[in-house]
């Protein structure tokens, strides 16, 4: 999950403001699709120490980054050229969903990986 008001930043801001974006957001999920999500992806990837004092508070098992993101059926990659097993990879609901879903399956490929859910891998 994401907070409320991305693309405001929580990071850097008060335990209270970061609480009300984390664990409101988490709540209006969960009245939305019948359960609070347990992963958290801080926008932009920053965050603080409050940041992840905040997602323990809230009842998420993890606050968690990425290596690869996609836009507009385009695979980036943080370093190297390639998908490795382990590698978390940002995807956004944006017009060009389809065209990213199928570069990152192929990217996935390509690297003879399987792609897997991140939650079946947190405890």
């Amino acid at each position: 999950m994401k907070t409320f008001t991305e693309p405001d930043r929580a990071s850097g801001k008060s335990y209270a403001f970061q609480k009300n974006e984390i664990c409101g957001g988490a709540d209006q999920l969960g009245q939305m699709y019948g359960r609070r999500p347990v992963l958290f992806r801080p926008p932009f990837g920053e965050k603080d120490a409050t940041t992840l004092k905040v997602v323990h508070d809230c009842g998420m098992k993890a606050a968690f980054f990425w290596k690869e993101t996609t836009d507009k059926g385009i695979v980036r990659y943080q370093a190297g050229n390639t998908v490795k097993a382990g590698d978390i990879i940002l995807m956004h609901f944006r017009p060009a969903f389809v065209d990213d879903f199928l570069a990152v399956l192929q990217a996935i490929s390509q690297a003879g990986l399987t792609p897997a859910r991140l939650e079946d891998y947190i405890a």
